[in-house]
This record gives C-alpha cells, structure tokens and sequence, in this order.
C-alpha cells in the first residue's frame, strides 16, 4: 500500500527509529528566557558563579552568566538592567553585590564580604536575589553591613559604635558589652527602616 506524500516524508527523517534533528533545549531555544544575571569579575574565584546559582535555584529561580566590568557595582547594576526579572547580582574586589533595576546605579540593595567563606556568601546572594524576584523578606545571616561617614552614627554628634564582624563565634548576650549591643539595635533599626516597618 502506497502512503501519502507527507507520510513519505515523515518517514524519510526517521533513522534507524529516531529523528534525524538533535533536541532543543530551552537554554538555546529562548537565550532571553526570564533569569538573574550573573557576572563574576576576573579577581574572583571563577566558582562563585555556581553558588549564585545553587542558592538562586534554592528558590526556584534560575541564572545566567553575564559580562563583568571592572566596577563590581557597575556590573551588578548592568546585570539587573540586562535581566528580564530585573535582578543582577555581580562578584568582584572582595565582594558580592544584589542590585535591582529600579534603585539608582550606585545604591545597590545588598553586599556581603567574600572575606569568608566564598561559597557561603555567593549562596546567600544568590538565594536572597531569588527572594527579591518572588518579593519575599530577604536572608540576613553572615549580614555585613557597612555605613559611609554620612550614615555613620557619630556623624550626627553621637558617639561612633565599634565594628561588629560579620562571622563571629556564638556568645551569650552577657558577653556583649553596651557598645556592642548598640551596634547591633542600630542596625537592626536600620534595617527596618529601609524596608518601611519602623
């Protein structure tokens, strides 16, 4: 039995049983499909942008890898801004950086100190950048926050508050001296502020 002209030719690409085309997959198929852009600068361990990525996926968000200049704000801010979900994250002269495509290009939203550990902190940035992308309340462990003079407290006629370091063993709050301690009210006050709570 003779089969139909466009039979013919579906049979003509199976070979052996499989298609004669290899499989798309969507990573080709749509290189624009939603994703925070990833960019790690050429001083940073190249594997920081893997751990960006797990803490991302922890999220269910996925990453791609994005060109870095040699300002590692510069390059969040670029990312975000090449990013259809607007959220760019960048790694570079000790640091990583969570930028947003809406906040002005020198505030970025959050950096944390590669001082540590590398993996820790790019997973952390990485899992917060999909936290902003589902708009949930971000992560704050290994917190490093650093003020310019303007915010510092002893810029206002009060005395300034001593440097909490970001990774620090585990100490009862009868460790903490009043220093210390208000340090840490200060930042937290912050904190809240700039989210609109307090």
């Amino acid at each position: 039995m003779a089969r139909s002209g466009l039979a013919a030719q579906d049979d003509e690409r199976y070979i052996g049983g499989r298609l004669d085309a290899e499989p798309v997959y969507q990573s080709e198929s749509f290189p624009e499909s939603p994703a925070i852009h990833v960019a790690v600068l050429p001083d940073v361990d190249p594997t920081a942008f893997r751990w960006v990525r797990i803490g991302a996926e922890e999220e269910g968000v996925p990453c791609r890898e994005a060109m870095g200049q040699e300002d590692p704000v510069a390059a969040a801010y670029a990312a975000a801004q090449e990013s259809r979900l607007g959220v760019g994250v960048a790694a570079g002269q000790g640091r990583v950086f969570l930028h947003e495509a809406h906040m002005p290009a020198e505030r970025p939203v959050w950096e944390f100190s590669l001082a540590g550990d590398l993996r820790q902190a790019c997973r952390l940035a990485g899992c917060n950048a999909g936290r902003m992308v589902k708009r949930m309340p971000l992560r704050f462990e290994q917190e490093s926050v650093l003020h310019t003079r303007e915010e510092m407290p002893g810029a206002g006629g009060r005395a300034a508050l001593p440097e909490i370091p970001a990774s620090r063993p585990a100490i009862s709050e009868a460790q903490l001296d009043a220093a210390e301690l208000a340090a840490i009210v200060v930042r937290i006050v912050r904190s809240l502020q700039g989210r609109g709570i307090v």
